[in-house]
């Protein structure tokens, strides 16, 4: 087992193709940023041409065997993935909250997602079931079964660095496809060690690979690989429209999450308290980057005042601070997110809005570095 090297402070992370860790001395480097103090803490090297196809082969090689173990066997490998998760709680929290920036509560509650969608897709593995349908001719048998994609290939945004690899890998896995996965490279350090867990669980070889990388360079040679018979991706529309066009030329199936306009609505009938502290909820839950978000917020007319100062107070009572403490909300994952926010708020003042609360980077020196 390859453990990760430590050298100046920064721990340097590797992927995995075919059940072997890929580590290098040159190359891409790509370097994560702890979101709460700017510190480099890790880094990692982007995978080459070469090993993406290599990952692509191997889990190609490895599917037909995966696909002929029986459903529960491969259930039991996903059982064994969840039970080491459980076991690392503590770890993946710390680490989720370094890479990512998600206070260390919302980092627990996606680690226990990740079980609940693994182990949820692993009770699926009883439930494969076909068909049989009657014929209009004699003698003739009609019935459907169900086959796996082959290799297929997931793509992970951001905001979930671990959820999101459960949500792709259990249901892709107890099918009998295999997968390569490609993590954001804004937070490629957790699948780094969700490969590790994969590793230790005793997974055959190229039923998991992982490789990291650029969506137009690494990604797109994924998704237009004749290999790559589905994809499914979590990430924004305009990357949803690339990958729709690169997977079109094999016709490879496609599983989209995209980006969106999530309206929050409050009619005039509503119990305004609860409507007020779901609002706050639903914006600020992991400093804002959730694809469920309430993006716009209407309200009838009758209750406007009332609840658009009830939601300001509530709003004032969200703590901000170390994502390691017992704070609401921590820090934005980048600086392009960051800077996407001041605009978003310029360009609304500007057009006429009145701004009420915030609105700027957060007082006090802990506040002076990160994406605050």
């Amino acid at each position: 087992m390859m453990k990760p090297k430590t050298m100046e402070n920064i721990t340097y992370y590797n992927c995995y193709i075919n059940g072997q860790w890929i580590e290098k001395s040159s190359g891409e480097k790509i370097e994560v940023e702890n979101p709460a103090t700017g510190e480099i803490f890790a880094a990692i090297y982007t995978s080459s041409e070469s090993e993406v196809q290599e990952a692509l082969e191997a889990a190609d090689k490895a599917q037909f065997a995966w696909k002929m173990l029986p459903a529960n066997d491969r259930a039991n490998y996903l059982y064994a993935i969840t039970k080491k998760l459980d076991e690392e709680r503590d770890h993946f929290a710390k680490l989720l909250v370094m890479e990512q920036g998600k206070t260390l509560a919302e980092a627990y509650y996606e680690i226990d997602d990740t079980i609940r969608y693994i182990d949820y897709a692993a009770e699926a593995g009883r439930r494969i079931e076909g068909g049989i349908f009657p014929s209009d001719l004699p003698n003739e048998h009609l019935s459907i079964h169900k086959v796996p994609y082959g290799v297929t290939v997931g793509l992970m945004a951001f905001n979930y660095p671990l959820a999101l690899i459960g949500r792709k890998v259990g249901p892709a896995l107890i099918t009998g496809n295999t997968m390569v996965i490609k993590p954001s490279e804004l937070t490629p350090i957790t699948a780094s060690e969700f490969c590790r867990i994969v590793h230790e669980a005793g997974l055959p070889k190229g039923v998991i690979s992982m490789v990291v990388g650029y969506g137009h360079t690494v990604g797109a040679q994924l998704v237009e690989s004749p290999i790559t018979k589905l994809i499914s991706m979590t990430g924004s529309t305009r990357a949803g429209k690339a990958i729709y066009k690169g997977a079109s030329t094999n016709v490879a199936g496609l599983v989209l999450e995209l980006g969106g306009k999530a309206p929050f609505i409050v009619l005039d009938d509503a119990e305004i308290d609860k409507a007020v502290e779901a609002a706050a909820v639903a914006r600020y839950a992991n400093c804002g980057q959730v694809c469920i978000c309430n993006e716009m917020v209407f309200v009838h007319e009758k209750i406007a005042d009332e609840f658009t100062e009830k939601l300001i107070e509530r709003t004032k009572k969200i703590t901000v601070g170390d994502p390691m403490t017992k704070v609401d909300m921590g820090p934005n994952l980048s600086s392009v997110g960051l800077n996407l926010v001041n605009e978003l708020v310029e360009k609304n003042v500007s057009q006429g809005a009145e701004l009420v609360l915030g609105g700027k980077r957060p007082d006090g020196t802990q506040f002076e570095k990160g994406n605050w």
